[in-house]
């Protein structure tokens, strides 16, 4: 395998790719979409990895002149977050095609097979266009189209003055229409089909010229996998896209129907800090305490809207709650603005499901243990010598007693975490350390594109609140 490149995409890379393409989706940019997202902040376009590795391709093979693609098969294996390095590498390479590879951590993120055939004059491709197929439809209207064998017109609009600005070598190489209409699928999947809660899984086409208005239609789509099949028709390329519909976000229990599950006052003696307590089970802690009369404080990181909401919903039904914003990654000493707190829930995570199946990374071990070990530990050290006994509710997970292959950091930095309670335990016995092992609840962080969970999180959290909150009064 050969090494090609390294790169580093960024916000402002994203929004050059989305002028391009017309893929304004906002998963890929600082949106409460992609902070709500399973992913947790903003993806780099697929395709926008793809063209890149191709141009870095066709640099070095100065050689390779006035190409006909004649077969591009592409597979997006994992998501890219923003501000990640990636590395480009061939896999093996002929005359006429190559096999590429983009990976991150040395996690494989893109994989594909470029084919190609040369011809005399690339200038041959433009008699295939006129000004007539440049149609303009407003770029960041969003919607979703599920309508089975209906023909979609697409947008394509290649400036040829904007493509070489970002694919010079490449234009020149496939022409500047072959990676429009390249282009133009990023624009079906994001912004068409499935549009808002996208994500784009596979590209598969055959070059072909033909006298086409380019279009789209929906092949198939199956309810239990939220797969769509899309076939795609160009002037230079027939072929086949996948992409999913990802799950919206996940709203939990209004503060409204929490009051009607729980019983009035029963954690009255709790002075509680919830850490991370702005969106999934945090945010259902948050409620049901404040709910049970206890006097609440939470933290957010990203979520300022989130807090906000929550705070407003309490507020309206007469209660009351105080939010900060807080890092646990880099915490700093807030013990002295809460000397009466006697109970401190700590929820924070990073993103979940970033590991690849019986593959062990380093990076996101680290990335955890900032969470699950270094950030609880820098977070309750300052309140263990308080002159109040305090106990500390660590959630852990029961994927540390299954065999769940692509957890293996996840499980491992949680173990941690549980071992350092008991550590903590031990070494100051008047306080308590509560770390149960939570079944997997529907999240943003664990929502799938196949349901995975029937169990009812609100009911769930405060059976593990109130078996906490006996536990710590005895």
């Amino acid at each position: 395998m050969i090494e090609l490149a390294k790169r580093t995409f960024h916000l402002r890379e994203a929004q050059e790719f989305a002028s391009l393409s017309g893929d304004f989706n906002p998963l890929h940019f600082y949106t409460e979409e992609a902070r709500c997202s399973s992913f947790g902040e903003p993806i780099v376009h697929g395709i926008s990895m793809l063209l890149w590795a191709m141009e870095i391709y066709f640099k070095t093979r100065t050689n390779v002149k006035n190409l006909i693609v004649e077969g591009l098969d592409v597979n997006f294996s994992k998501y890219l977050t923003l501000n990640k390095q990636v590395s480009l590498s061939i896999i093996d390479e002929s005359k006429n095609s190559v096999k590429l590879k983009i990976e991150s951590n040395n996690i494989p993120i893109l994989l594909f097979r470029l084919k190609w055939d040369q011809i005399k004059e690339i200038q041959t491709i433009h008699q295939y266009y006129n000004n007539k197929d440049l149609g303009k439809i407003t770029k960041n209207e969003i919607t979703c189209i599920d309508q089975i064998g209906v023909k979609q017109s697409v947008w394509l609009q290649p400036c040829v003055n904007a493509l070489k600005k970002i694919y010079p070598t490449l234009i020149t190489k496939i022409s500047p229409f072959a990676v429009a209409e390249i282009l133009a699928t990023s624009w079906i999947v994001g912004m068409r089909c499935p549009g808002l809660y996208s994500l784009y899984s596979s590209l598969r086409l055959k070059g072909r010229f033909q006298n086409i208005t380019p279009h789209f239609k929906i092949s198939s789509m199956d309810d239990k996998t939220s797969r769509f099949l899309i076939d795609f028709e160009s002037r230079t390329f027939s072929g086949k896209i996948t992409a999913f519909k990802r799950p919206r976000k996940v709203v939990q229990d209004s503060f409204d129907s929490v009051l009607n599950v729980i019983r009035p006052q029963e954690f009255k003696n709790q002075n509680a800090l919830v850490i991370g307590g702005s969106r999934g089970i945090g945010e259902l802690a948050v409620k049901l305490l404040v709910a049970g009369g206890a006097t609440v404080a939470f933290s957010y990181f990203r979520g300022k809207e989130d807090a906000q909401r929550i705070s407003s919903e309490i507020r309206e039904k007469g209660m009351s709650v105080d939010y900060l914003e807080y890092d646990a990654t880099h915490p700093k000493n807030i013990s002295e603005n809460f000397r009466e707190v006697n109970a401190l829930y700590y929820f924070s995570s990073p993103s979940i499901f970033v590991s690849k199946k019986n593959k062990y990374n380093h990076e996101n071990f680290l990335n955890f243990t900032d969470h699950y070990l270094k950030g609880f530990y820098l977070t309750v050290l300052p309140f263990l010598n308080h002159d109040i006994k305090i106990s500390f509710y660590y959630p852990s997970s029961q994927a540390l007693g299954e065999r769940v292959e692509d957890m293996i950091e996840y499980t491992a930095a949680k173990s941690a975490g549980e071992s350092l309670c008991k550590s903590l335990q031990n070494s100051f016995p008047k306080l308590y350390f509560y770390a149960p092992r939570l079944p997997r609840l529907l999240t943003d962080q664990t929502a799938s594109v196949v349901k995975t969970s029937s169990l009812d999180n609100t009911k769930t959290i405060l059976r593990s609140l109130r078996t906490f909150h006996i536990k710590a009064t005895l």
